[in-house]
């Protein structure tokens, strides 16, 4: 691998981080959205997707254990976001459902996403935007298409 390459994966590596970091801590505080955790956010997402999913459904959705998953739900349900409701056809299984409150929830996540992607590109060009997102499917594609990406020389 090269220099120039290296140097760039490190730079870009950084810049990612920072603007999680920036984007973590100023997160905007809406009423009944404070305590939610971006993983949890992620839930109702992966939730809302689906209208509704088993347990195991979540935990293979978010690359996470099934007990990681039933403690992530157990907390949004004790936060009255979702609900558990017994299958129809086998009262065994346990579907996960937003709740009215999850769906609003939901909603002013997806408003203050865009919201903010907005404030952030209205500073750039026509030119840099479209740049980006030639760049960013790109690499999107790259990791889509190819299943395992394989790194050698590890130390």
């Amino acid at each position: 691998m090269s220099k120039d390459i290296s140097a760039f994966s490190e730079e870009a590596m950084r810049n990612i981080i920072d603007i999680h970091r920036s984007l973590m801590k100023t997160r905007m505080s809406f009423k009944g959205m404070d305590n939610i955790t971006i993983p949890q956010m992620a839930s109702l997402a992966l939730i809302e997707a689906s209208t509704s999913l088993r347990m195991k459904d979540i935990a293979k959705g978010l690359s996470i254990t099934l007990p990681a998953a039933t403690g992530m739900i157990e907390r949004l349900y004790k936060t009255g976001l979702v609900k558990r409701v017994a299958d129809e056809k086998d009262r065994r299984v346990i579907n996960i459902l937003l709740t009215e409150k999850g769906k609003d929830i939901f909603k002013k996540i997806q408003f203050i996403k865009k919201k903010t992607f907005e404030l952030i590109f209205s500073r750039l060009s026509e030119k840099d935007r479209s740049d980006y997102i030639r760049i960013l499917k790109k690499a999107r594609d790259i990791v889509v298409n190819e299943k395992t990406l394989i790194i050698e020389d590890l130390p």
